[in-house]
């Protein structure tokens, strides 16, 4: 046979080459198969359209004009979703009408205007600059949020770009430690790496990112994850030392992020007023503190003992000898923030206020639950917007000023709610020293005329009937941890109790709500499209008993704000209590296809179905209320009223006590829950309940008279004597108080007042047969010599 043609060199290369071309092709294959994987997943879930946008304005079209709407799903990107916070509604022209100055608000919940934003420094810096140049219309859009901070703050300023902005005014540092990636924060991981966030973040915007995180979420569900928003208290337990090395990190990534606002908002043309923040220091006591590392066990037990005495010593007035102790337990540990607290206490006392200034400082800064912005904080704000004074960057030192207007220059209660969030003086203060730089970039030759404090609040409308509710919101947020861990929590309580009741006179329906309608009225024929001064007329009105009138103010809140849930369920409240019940199911329908998942809404079902006497319905529907927010008394609550219309008592009592559990200031829930135990013959526990309940509400005149029952039936005549007289004090005309007292004093054979009491009543209820019979049992044992004893 003839030999085979040998091949060239180049062909047998060839050959060889072709294997590992091929197995190359096969790594870059499997190297490239987990993205490809990913982004055909992409693909499929953005044509199926899966997910959530993550923009924080969204583009819509009302009355016929393209807008900017807010994206109540924005902090699903930073928060699992049943937790997370919504920015306030708000519709803003994509197209910025000719002649407008627009003015846009960055920061955290203090910027938004917790706990009422009707009333923020946002509120009151538009009524100022637009009573100061009325020839220019100013529009102030608030894009602050709860419980977000810098690195939130850095994303939403990137989507402010798109608003044409004039000015942007930048208010944050309260939440740089709590939020998003802070070393104290409940909402994922502590401190990373700045381009390891910035990385998780991106993540986020993508739908697989989405579907992951959803899976995470999952997976969490069955074990201890959040079930809803729960306040400051669910930080409890990440308290941090002055010295926790983390903090460096926050600190670095901070002045990161405000830099990073800085350029965004110089290249989007707009000029940025950037303020440090001002916080409680004398009238909020630090919410937790923490030791020096290497404290030993011996030097802890005589810290404990000197601080104790101090404490002895302070409370019956002897502050120097306090000082004293204070400082011997201050050379052991420097670290601890409520002993730099009780040393400035002390020293105000002794009107050392400078030095008393400085230790109130210390102690938030060193304050173990970062709730407040600390001083590094506010020196990286100076000297980053400082630096920047030429790149149209203007600083106000709000730290500073609001000190300056407090007493001996020590920001507190004058000024504050709580810790961070400023009350409607604070508010003011702030609103014009921000007001002043953009003054001056708008008329730089000439001099600006404000609105006094007073005229600013009647432009806003917060009436007595509004600063009330406030107040009383505020009562129930102290009511809670980490507030009532606080040294001076007992004062703080006494303080609120103070300022309602002043406010309560004021806002009867007899002496207070045609004034104060009339206050809305002037108000609204300057902002007649103001749908936050529209809101609150509305409540007002329902307050006043006008609820047609709450109705029509709610109907143009809608109009206004056509995607937001708010107007469609408050007008679904007043249509059930008007007794139309099939209108208000309509609106609460409506709630439910803007948002389905508005556990309010579900609980207006539930009450129009309890209405109607479909019990089981409405269990139903609260139970999905419940499924939504478990942890709200006012659901738990209409749950017991169904089991109590049922005759389930045992059932109704289980959740009253579940509403008890999750709002100790509920009185409607501890008044039937007493009641339900009077029926059932349990008068002491009856009693305790109303015990309570008074001290929440000492004004609860049927609670007061049902209290005094209970002492009554247990053989403590002389104290129910003094509920039925407090119950008359509150209420003169109430007859069935009287007629109790009347049994009250026979018991303790007082018959002249017992007589007079029972002449009374009878003058009101003529022919009342137990009452004619007692009065003349007591005039018989009078007339007998049956004397009352002696005091």
């Amino acid at each position: 046979m003839p030999k085979p043609k040998p091949q060239s060199a180049a062909a047998s290369g060839s050959n060889l080459a072709r294997p590992a071309r091929r197995r190359l092709g096969i790594k870059i294959l499997v190297m490239a198969l987990p993205l490809l994987v990913f982004l055909a997943l992409e693909a499929v879930l953005r044509l199926v359209g899966y997910g959530h946008p993550t923009d924080f304005f969204l583009p819509a079209v009302v009355q016929g004009r393209p807008v900017w709407v807010e994206n109540h799903q924005f902090g699903w990107r930073f928060f699992p979703p049943r937790i997370a916070r919504a920015p306030q509604p708000m519709v803003v022209d994509q197209v910025k009408p000719p002649g407008t100055v627009r003015i846009v608000i960055l920061g955290e919940s203090a910027a938004m205007g917790d706990p009422e934003p009707a009333y923020g420094f946002g509120r009151y810096l538009e009524v100022l600059l637009s009573e100061a140049f009325p020839d220019k219309k100013f529009e102030v859009i608030n894009a602050a949020m709860t419980a977000i901070n810098s690195h939130v703050i850095r994303l939403i300023a990137r989507d402010c770009v798109k608003l044409d902005a004039d000015f942007w005014v930048l208010y944050m540092g309260n939440n740089e430690v709590v939020g998003p990636y802070g070393s104290g924060t409940v909402f994922g991981r502590q401190a990373p790496d700045l381009p390891l966030i910035r990385a998780a973040l991106f993540f986020r915007t993508l739908k697989t990112g989405q579907l992951a995180e959803a899976c995470l979420q999952q997976l969490r569900a069955g074990r201890a994850a959040q079930a809803e928003w729960g306040g400051l208290e669910m930080f409890l337990e990440h308290k941090l030392a002055p010295d926790d090395p983390r903090m460096q990190r926050v600190y670095r990534h901070f002045e990161n992020n405000l830099t990073d606002i800085l350029e965004t908002g110089r290249r989007a043309g707009a000029r940025v007023v950037v303020s440090t923040v001002s916080a409680n220091w004398k009238d909020c006591a630090p919410f937790a503190s923490l030791h020096r590392s290497d404290m030993t066990a011996a030097e802890l037990e005589v810290w404990q003992n000197a601080v104790r005495e101090g404490a002895r010593l302070a409370a019956a007035g002897q502050h120097q000898q306090a000082l004293a102790h204070f400082q011997e337990a201050y050379e052991l540990d420097r670290d601890h923030a409520e002993l730099e607290y009780r040393i400035a206490e002390a020293k105000w006392a002794l009107k050392q206020f400078r030095e008393a200034r400085g230790y109130y400082q210390w102690a938030r800064d060193m304050d173990a639950l970062r709730f407040r912005v600390d001083t590094r904080l506010n020196e990286i704000t100076r000297a980053v917007a400082g630096s920047r004074t030429n790149q149209n960057v203007y600083l106000v030192d709000a730290e500073r000023v609001l000190s300056r207007a407090a007493p001996n220059q020590t920001p507190g209660r004058e000024l504050f709610y709580d810790h961070v969030h400023l009350n409607f003086a604070g508010n003011y203060a702030l609103a014009r020293a921000i007001a002043a730089p953009i003054a001056a970039a708008l008329a730089p030759a000439g001099r600006t005329s404000w609105l006094a404090p007073q005229e600013a609040q009647d432009r806003l409308a917060a009436t007595a009937f509004d600063q009330l509710q406030v107040w009383r919101e505020m009562r129930r947020r102290l009511q809670r941890p980490p507030f009532t861990q606080q040294l001076n929590h007992t004062a703080q309580i006494q303080w609120v109790d103070e300022q309602i009741a002043a406010l309560r006179p004021q806002t009867s329906v007899t002496q207070g709500l045609p004034p104060q309608a009339s206050v809305y009225q002037q108000a609204l024929a300057r902002r007649p499209n103001d749908a936050t001064l529209l809101a609150r007329y509305a409540r007002l009105l329902e307050e006043a008993g006008d609820l047609n009138g709450a109705l029509q103010q709610w109907e143009k809140v809608g109009g206004l704000l056509p995607h937001d849930y708010q107007a469609e369920y408050f007008q679904g409240l007043l249509w059930r209590n008007l007794g139309r019940l099939e209108r208000a199911r309509e609106h609460f329908q409506r709630v439910l296809q803007l948002r389905p998942n508005v556990a309010e809404a579900w609980n207006g079902l539930g009450l129009c179905e309890m209405d109607e006497g479909r019990l089981a319905e409405a269990l139903a529907s609260f139970d999905k209320a419940l499924a939504r927010r478990p942890t709200d008394a006012d659901f738990h609550y209409n749950k017991a009223i169904v089991h109590a219309r049922a005759s389930r008592t045992h059932d109704a009592m289980a959740c009253y006590r579940q509403a008890l559990a999750m709002a100790p200031e509920h009185t409607s829930a501890r008044y039937n829950l007493a009641n339900l135990l009077i029926r059932q013959g349990q008068w002491a526990e009856a009693e305790k309940e109303l015990q309570t309940l008074l001290q929440h509400a000492p004004d609860h005149a049927r609670a007061r008279n049902n209290y005094g029952l209970a002492l009554l039936r247990l053989r403590r005549p002389a104290e129910a004597v003094e509920q039925f007289r407090q119950t008359l004090r509150y209420e003169p005309d109430n007859a069935e108080a009287r007629l109790n007292l009347a049994n009250a004093l026979l018991t303790l054979k007082q018959w002249d007042e017992a007589i007079a009491h029972l002449e009374a009543f009878l003058a009101a209820h003529p022919g009342h047969p137990a009452a004619q019979q007692r009065l003349a049992e007591a005039r018989a044992l009078r007339a007998a010599g049956q004397n009352a004893p002696a005091p």
